[in-house]
């Protein structure tokens, strides 16, 4: 009973001390914002240029680079989002489940208003695009219903994801390497981007194109499928457990969440499938 009480007193020790990171979210938070509008700006004549059929719209070529925008501000996280990830599982590489990784707390706090951000910057672009009018509850409406999933796995980020990361308490100081894992999914955005920005540029029959959607497959498969065996494989060597043992040692929680998670994958992973395979079709 001391023990627990003594481990819980740690633990709430860690959670205040986490708090000196917060003045990183406000550095986030302008970080982000300030790049998308800087991009918007600087873009703004290249995006003109590149156009290959003319709209009668002058809204037509700032929705263009609002969501090219966006979308590099988005492969801008991935990147970083990636390395870090790298130095996490190197930090806590040698207990997957007590190992500490410093750098955790502070990243989190740094990039928590990322997710705050994205909805802003997909909320412009998708309004500029549709060319949407009226009041922001009927537009922002409209975006929501139009951007269930990607909204709601901001929201479930923002109010489950980021606590998990900065609170010891919910996780019993426990998970860092398993965090950084999820994390390094990021690895295969940046290739998935680009081939968004193409495809807005009319380049998909560009070898630019090719590549980047040959590396998002490839990357998806390794950095985001691969990762659930990975974990497993970590879990199983380091303490000396079979796949079998490994599997009916996790709580129900955990097969839930595992499982659930990598079905989500597996869903996307078909969909770019599918997606590339229309784009090649078509050249054909």
């Amino acid at each position: 009973m001391n023990a627990e009480r003594g481990f819980q007193n740690v633990v709430s020790v860690k959670n205040l001390d986490s708090l000196q990171y917060l003045w990183l979210t406000p550095i986030g938070a302008v970080f982000f914002h300030a790049l998308y509008s800087i991009l918007k700006c600087r873009l703004a004549p290249k995006i003109y240029s590149r156009l290959s059929t003319s709209s009668d719209s002058s809204e037509a070529p700032l929705s263009l680079t609002a969501e090219v925008s966006e979308k590099l501000v988005s492969s801008t996280y991935a990147i970083v989002c990636s390395v870090a990830s790298i130095v996490i599982l190197w930090q806590a590489r040698n207990d997957m489940l007590r190992g500490q990784a410093p750098i955790l707390v502070p990243f989190t706090y740094f990039i928590m208003w990322y997710f705050v951000y994205d909805l802003y910057a997909m909320y412009d672009s998708y309004c500029l695009r549709m060319s949407l009018r009226g009041s922001f509850l009927k537009k922002a409406t409209t975006f929501c219903r139009t951007n269930i999933a990607i909204v709601a796995h901001h929201v479930v980020i923002l109010l489950i994801g980021v606590p998990l990361d900065i609170m010891y308490v919910w996780r019993k100081d426990l998970g860092d390497f398993i965090i950084g894992c999820f994390m390094i999914h990021d690895m295969a955005n940046p290739f998935l981007h680009t081939t968004h920005i193409l495809k807005l540029l009319n380049q998909t029959n560009s070898k630019v194109f090719q590549m980047c959607a040959v590396m998002t497959v490839c990357s998806f498969a390794v950095f985001r499928l691969l990762t659930y065996p990975f974990m497993i494989a970590v879990y199983t060597y380091q303490y000396d457990l079979s796949t079998l043992q490994a599997l009916s040692t996790m709580k129900v929680h955990c097969h839930a969440f595992f499982w659930s998670a990598l079905a989500l994958q597996v869903h996307w992973f078909y969909g770019i499938i599918r997606v590339y395979r229309k784009h090649l079709q078509k050249k054909d």
